[in-house]
């Protein structure tokens, strides 16, 4: 079986924004690495009526660093 790797970090609050929870899997596969991100506003915040527009750019520049760094 192969190995994979999980990382987890959080990302700051800032003035207008609660911080996120954030985690990245790497599995290995034939056709190459597949990567999952999950973000989402800390837990025990409360969700806001922007999260989901936040989150998805937030994960999309990470999925941009991460393409980016293995070019």
């Amino acid at each position: 079986m192969a190995s994979r790797a999980r990382n987890e970090f959080d990302v700051k609050k800032t003035a207008f924004t609660w911080e996120l929870d954030t985690s990245v899997l790497i599995t290995p596969t034939p056709q190459g690495s597949h990567v999952a991100i999950d973000l989402d506003t800390m837990r025990g915040r409360k969700k806001a009526l922007l999260d989901g527009r936040r989150n998805k750019r937030a994960a999309q520049r990470l999925a941009d660093q991460i393409q980016a760094a293995i070019a």
